[in-house]
């Protein structure tokens, strides 16, 4: 997952550059460095996550492999941080134990989307998991935990019995 590459990136070398700048198109990042202590790591890592995450994924992927390489950071979580294959999934649900819900295709903040975005995140998650699994899919999961009225509106739309967040209450 993404921010699973930004954390090894940012809070896993020894030492970062002093500096860092990045264009997101409408939306620039910089930073520079004003002491290497943790809590300033953990800053530059909430602020990069925030800036990310608001990022297209294609944007997002790009600008990551540009922190990636500033960093310096490598490759070897990518085995040990990764999501379930299609066939783990699938074994998953196959054990009777589990019920598994949609998500979301890309993580995006559905909020910050417009009604087709939200739709396509919300309903293109549900015949995904449907097709891998071959069996109705009931709930969702809002990513971030994050919704509006929009988003519980194409919730319902998409024919999902419930959804969740991370917001206490019904």
């Amino acid at each position: 997952f993404w921010w699973d590459r930004l954390s090894e990136a940012v809070l896993t070398p020894k030492t970062l550059p002093d500096a860092l700048h990045l264009n997101g198109g409408e939306h620039a990042f910089d930073w520079q460095s004003r002491s290497d202590d943790q809590a300033e790591r953990e800053a530059l890592h909430l602020n990069l996550w925030r800036w990310l995450r608001r990022l297209d994924a294609g944007r997002r992927e790009m600008q990551l492999g540009r922190i990636e390489g500033w960093a310096g950071a490598t490759r070897e979580h990518v085995e040990r941080d990764r999501p379930l294959t299609t066939a783990e999934l699938v074994e998953l649900s196959a054990n009777g134990i589990f019920a598994i819900g949609a998500h979301g295709i890309t993580h995006a903040p559905l909020p910050e989307l417009d009604r087709f975005g939200k739709a396509a995140e919300i309903a293109g998650s549900r015949r995904r998991c449907e097709e891998i699994l071959g069996h109705p899919i009931a709930s969702f999961a809002y990513p971030h935990g994050e919704l509006d009225v929009e988003c519980s509106e194409e919730v319902r739309r998409a024919g999902f019995r419930y959804a969740c967040s991370t917001e206490p209450g019904p």
